[in-house]
């Protein structure tokens, strides 16, 4: 049998673009994952999280390598417990809450699963008692959200194949798992850099600030467990605010802003700033209430909640 002929006659059939390596989960241009990150209903992310939390923390645990670190200051005392691997705390850490990574995760899991079946020059695999097909495996599609809950289930069964191929996707003996732990490494970068502009900033936005205090480290227990990057501090009566730092796309909109960025629906911040680069910082006060999503992930502020808007 010519697995690969019948693949790619399959898929030719259905006008897809022939892949070497199989069918992927998404597409190169799909921003799914983006919309699951940013959905006010975000039952997927929070069993996605959850479950490579698991899977991470009993392989590397088994090892010694769940190791945690303490983080203790006014606020209070903050424990974030991680994968550090040769004395360097790993970028797959960030994994849980990127949904980059989450789509190359799925995507390389389609990719092992057809060259498994090509290898062994069958139709399917069957782990744990589950059937993949590398025939049709699990894709998914914009309309996902017409069947949440059938999206959701194709979502557990894609992570029970990222189980099945535990070793290749999760540790660092392999390509992927480099070139995967290379790519949150950038992305986390690009974020500092982001909150370090907006905090070189920051009395632009807010004169009274009186002392400030932020987290550049990378896995910082604190902006772990809060997801806050910047603690102020503000005028005589010294009332403390937080800020949550996005790098984002901006774009001016009737009523507003549309950004386009890793948004956090459930944040507790006070302040929400976006940052463009160099080149552009736009604060918000946050009200939940008041922010809406985009179909394509996006969220909208209301100009009601500008702070101020400056371009550098």
């Amino acid at each position: 049998m010519d697995l690969k002929k019948i693949i790619n006659n399959i898929r030719e059939a259905n006008g897809i673009v022939i892949i070497d390596r199989g069918i992927p989960c998404f597409k190169e241009t799909s921003k799914i994952t983006h919309q699951w990150y940013n959905s006010e209903n975000n039952k997927i992310i929070r069993y996605i999280d959850n479950d490579i939390d698991l899977k991470i923390k009993n392989y590397y645990d088994s090892r010694g390598e769940w190791l945690v670190t303490e983080k203790i200051n006014v606020r209070g005392t903050f424990y974030d417990w991680a994968v550090w691997i040769n004395g360097e705390r790993s970028y797959i850490n960030s994994l849980d809450t990127n949904y980059t990574g989450i789509k190359m995760l799925f995507n390389e899991a389609n990719y092992l699963l057809f060259e498994k079946c090509r290898n062994e020059g069958v139709e399917y695999i069957i782990y744990d008692g589950i059937k993949f097909s590398c025939i049709n495996p699990i894709t998914f599609d914009d309309d996902w959200e017409k069947n949440y809950n059938h999206t959701y289930n194709k979502v557990v069964l894609q992570l029970k194949l990222c189980e099945c191929f535990f070793n290749e996707l999760f540790t660092p003996r392999t390509e992927f798992f480099n070139v995967l732990t290379s790519r949150l490494k950038k992305i986390y970068e690009f974020g500092i850099r982001n909150e370090k502009f907006y905090v070189g900033k920051i009395n632009d936005f807010f004169p009274d600030i009186t002392e400030i205090d932020h987290s550049f480290g990378y896995g910082d227990p604190e902006d772990r467990i809060t997801g806050i990057d910047v603690w102020t501090t503000h005028g005589k009566n010294g009332v403390n605010k937080t800020h949550q730092v996005k790098g984002s796309k901006i774009f001016d909109v009737d009523g507003g802003y549309r950004l386009s960025c890793a948004f956090n629906h459930t944040s507790r911040c006070d302040y929400y700033a976006f940052v463009k680069f160099d080149k552009r910082i736009v604060v918000f006060n946050y009200d939940r209430t008041k922010v809406v999503s985009y179909s394509n992930g996006d969220v909208f502020f209301p100009n009601e909640l500008l702070i101020k808007d400056i371009k550098y």
